[in-house]
């Protein structure tokens, strides 16, 4: 079965920023180099190591900022 990539949309639902990257970032790749459309939804933004008010409000707005930077090509 082949499949035709320009006629799918494709959504990664990731645990963590970049785990989408390392669980599938082949694939991603290959479907919008073929014409898929490529949407990631972080789950969390992974900023829960240090849990003080603080460091943990400019961890988010961090993880925030960098989500937002992603649709650079892979490979």
């Amino acid at each position: 079965m082949k499949t035709d990539w320009s006629q799918e949309r494709i959504l990664v639902l990731a645990p963590h920023p970049d785990d989408e990257t390392l669980g599938c970032g082949g694939l991603m790749s290959k479907a919008k180099d073929a014409g898929a459309e490529v949407f990631v939804q972080f789950m969390t933004v992974g900023d829960t190591v240090d849990h003080s008010p603080k460091l943990l409000h400019r961890r988010g707005a961090l993880r925030r900022d960098q989500g937002r930077v992603r649709p650079l090509p892979l490979g």
